[in-house]
């Protein structure tokens, strides 16, 4: 409906399994993890990153919100990131992101240009799929790592594109539209 959710243990690990849908969904567990493990997590309105760690499994989030946003300082790690049809986004404030496996979107997503998106590792190939309007601040592909960005097409509007992996643009459109100096590296 439209409460707060909040994990605030203080050690260990707080594990999320199954179906879930919350509306606001805050980490606040200092000295803990929070494992979404395998679930499918539906985020309607926000999710707030304040303390500890978020460990995205091999989960599925989806935010449905709008508005909605991400933030918190903490660090967000997904394995796989879904914006709905409808959705409107932003992760303004806060920790950087990283995406372990697929970004998908279907809506808005509009992220600062001085926050970081990773492509880490995970499986080792990404695919950026949708057709919503994605941007993006700082783009970072680790070194052993694939991304695929399919005909889904993107903004940067941080300072770098840095790419120690593979990026394969295929019939995607790139526009690097900072108010700063951009490099790609």
């Amino acid at each position: 409906r439209n409460g707060t959710v909040t994990f605030d243990g203080t050690t260990g690990t707080q594990t999320i399994a199954g179906t879930t849908t919350f509306f606001d969904l805050t980490l606040n567990n200092a000295g803990a993890t929070t494992n979404f493990g395998s679930s499918s997590t539906t985020i309607s309105h926000n999710l707030v990153t304040t303390a500890g760690t978020m460990d995205g499994g091999t989960s599925t989030i989806i935010f449905t919100g709008n508005p909605g946003a991400i933030s918190g300082a903490s660090a967000k790690n997904f394995n796989n990131l879904v914006i709905n049809a409808g959705a409107n986004v932003s992760n303004s404030t806060g920790g950087n992101t990283t995406i372990g496996n697929d970004y998908t979107n279907n809506g808005t997503y509009t992220q600062a240009a001085g926050l970081t998106t990773t492509f880490s590792v995970g499986d080792g190939t990404h695919s950026l799929l949708g057709n919503g309007t994605t941007t993006f601040g700082v783009v970072s592909i680790v070194a052993a790592t694939t991304v695929d960005a399919g005909s889904h097409s993107f903004n940067v509007v941080g300072a770098s594109f840095d790419v120690a992996g593979t990026f394969t643009g295929n019939t995607s459109t790139v526009t690097f539209n900072g108010a700063v100096a951009q490099a790609i590296t």
